[in-house]
């Protein structure tokens, strides 16, 4: 597979219509891989989170429809995907392949496949619309570079459910000064939202139901993280708020990446 150009190295941090994307492509593609959905349902399920097209694929047309994204999978040997969220400082996870830290970081997700990688193009601006169809690109991995996570990298579904707990309780206070609810009528709405990912019916249930509490976390965050009205909180308070809320946002970060990535206990992906 010829690896695809090099994207400008940039910065950024995923937003929630970003993360499900990648998500979708993770539980999808697996579920499909275990022969639990048909190919229609996985590729309509991925579109829908808004991958459209990818390029880099090998012996494809560019940009190649997404369902192609599938049978390279296959054709490589079906081995499990995994979501990984890289940002600026915490990498784990990214397999070490030259300029891929760089891409996948500014990109702000990264699936991860034996023999190939995918993340949205970072040369094209997000659109704000999750729905909205996005180009994706496929990165080839040489064959010596390991592509499981090694232990540290990826908690287990109850480990990140813990660890979640554990950053709320701890953040409670935080959103409580913040009083979020308050000035912003869309926090109410946010906390009584459906997931914003189906996902397919053989999903670890536990999985599932860490992915929605973590999905509406995010979305708490994005709130908490915004200026009230008028600007009223200064640069001092919102360094400290931001401070107090970085164990929260790792924790929903590595919470999501666990949920999407999970395999059904005493299911395997078929080869």
């Amino acid at each position: 597979m010829p690896t695809p150009p090099q994207p400008a190295t940039r910065q950024g941090s995923p937003g929630r219509s970003r993360i499900r994307s990648g998500g979708a492509l993770t539980a999808w593609a697996n579920s499909w891989l275990r022969g639990a959905v048909s190919y229609d349902a996985a590729v309509t399920a991925i579109h829908e989170a808004g991958i459209g097209t990818v390029r880099g694929l090998p012996n494809h047309p560019e940009p190649a429809p997404v369902g192609w994204i599938l049978s390279a999978l296959r054709s490589a040997g079906g081995t499990p995907l995994r979501l990984v969220l890289p940002v600026p400082g915490d990498i784990r996870g990214v397999p070490d392949s030259p300029g891929l830290a760089a891409a996948a970081t500014h990109a702000g997700q990264l699936v991860v496949g034996l023999g190939v990688a995918f993340f949205p193009d970072p040369d094209r601006d997000p659109d704000p619309d999750p729905t909205a169809d996005r180009v994706w690109l496929a990165w080839e991995l040489a064959e010596e570079i390991p592509t499981t996570v090694t232990p540290g990298e990826q908690q287990t579904i109850s480990q990140a459910e813990g660890a979640l707990r554990l950053a709320v309780l701890e953040a409670t206070h935080v959103l409580a000064a913040l009083d979020v609810a308050r000035w912003n009528p869309a926090a109410e709405s946010l906390l009584r939202r459906e997931p914003l990912l189906a996902l397919p019916h053989d999903h670890e249930p536990s999985a599932a139901a860490l992915a929605t509490r973590a999905t509406r976390l995010s979305a708490i965050l994005e709130l908490a993280r915004a200026d009230a009205p008028g600007g009223a909180i200064n640069a001092y308070g919102a360094a400290h708020r931001d401070a107090a809320l970085r164990p929260l946002s790792v924790a929903v970060r590595e919470a999501l990446m666990t949920a999407y990535s999970a395999i059904p206990v005493n299911r395997t992906v078929n080869r």
